[in-house]
């Protein structure tokens, strides 16, 4: 039988989001928008942090719009299972200006979830079950999660702090990828790492499979052994612990080879780890470092004008990632640290 899902929610976020709301109607009246991040247990969403967008694609009096750029980039900030849990927006229709002077009409009521609000919670619940979508009329809040197929209001739990690791423990993961192949030179660098990239994330793919993983406990917790992966890393132990690609030019060809050393975590719920959900979280974690590592930051056509037959490699550095909490929301949150040098030239 299936259960409505329990709301907890840091009770100084409530007048976060008011305040918020009530900021954008002083401004111009327009609706605003932000998102709610925490965590999710088996039948409870956990909200630590509200965070405002800033960045809209249209906004209005009566809708605003996010630029997906900025939710995408809220979103790689955290490690699989932590991070977005909602959306947040007001409705500032009974807010009225007359001489600069801002008033408010009393006794009407704008807390309603409309049918562009019942679609989009819609969609996203179909992808995160229990997804919130909190509306705010400016002077208080109201909490809708799917329940059955429809949008049901859900009354919050406020409470002045949210332990989370009370609720969920790390599973790390240690990992080396790496990756040989000769290209034509004249691909261009981009492309070049691009089908790199393809051919690291193919390799996961085909080489993690829930026969070859175990979950072992470890000095800091739980550790997903990959053991295609470790094997791979006993292979190439020579290799330095950084993230690089080596990069030998000759006169028509680009010989690229790719290693990356990968310490991901991902969290999951305390109680009984199932291995295969693990795995796949562990599976797309590692996914998602060897994107962010492979374009954070970089440009790669600046590099291409240093491949020349006068050197012998070219090393680029792409930085690393880690996993630390973030002082305010008390979530874990992934922290990206560049490299000391970009690029190295050997003769």
């Amino acid at each position: 039988m299936a259960k409505l899902t329990n709301i907890v929610m840091k009770r100084d976020l409530k007048r976060a989001i008011i305040e918020h709301a009530l900021d954008g109607a002083r401004k111009n009246g327009f609706e605003v928008q932000g998102w709610l991040t925490g965590f999710f247990t088996e039948d409870t969403v956990y909200i630590c942090d509200a965070v405002p967008c800033t960045k809209y694609k249209t906004q209005s009096r009566y809708s605003a719009e996010s630029d997906p750029s900025e939710e995408a980039k809220l979103a790689a900030q955290f490690p699989r299972n932590v991070g977005i849990v909602g959306l947040y927006h007001s409705h500032p229709f009974k807010m009225d200006f007359e001489s600069g002077e801002f008033r408010k009409i009393y006794g009407v009521s704008e807390l309603f979830h409309s049918g562009t609000d019942d679609i989009m919670l819609k969609s996203r619940s179909s992808r995160m079950k229990n997804y919130v979508s909190i509306v705010t009329d400016i002077d208080n809040i109201q909490c809708y999660v799917m329940f059955r197929k429809k949008p049901k209001v859900v009354k919050e739990n406020l409470v002045s702090n949210i332990n989370f690791d009370d609720y969920m423990r790390p599973i790390n993961s240690k990992v080396q990828l790496s990756y040989q192949e000769t290209f034509d030179k004249n691909l261009g660098l981009d492309k070049i790492v691009r089908k790199i990239e393809g051919k690291l994330v193919e390799k996961i793919d085909k080489k993690v499979n829930y026969d070859d993983v175990s979950i072992q406990q470890g000095p800091i917790g739980n550790v997903l052994r990959i053991l295609p992966l470790e094997k791979d890393s006993e292979v190439n132990s020579g290799d330095s612990k950084k993230n690089f690609f080596c990069i030998s030019p000759e006169k028509d060809k680009v010989d690229l080879k790719a290693v990356l050393n990968l310490t991901p975590t991902i969290y999951v719920p305390k109680g009984y780890i199932d291995l295969k959900t693990a795995t796949e979280s562990m599976k797309n974690e590692i996914t998602d470092y060897i994107v962010f590592l492979t374009w954070n930051e970089i440009n790669y056509s600046e590099f291409e004008k240093h491949l020349s037959k006068n050197i012998g490699q070219l090393e680029i550095h792409l930085g690393r990632l880690s996993t630390k909490y973030d002082e305010d929301s008390g979530i874990p949150e992934k922290v990206y640290t560049k490299p000391k040098r970009r690029m190295i030239k050997k003769n």
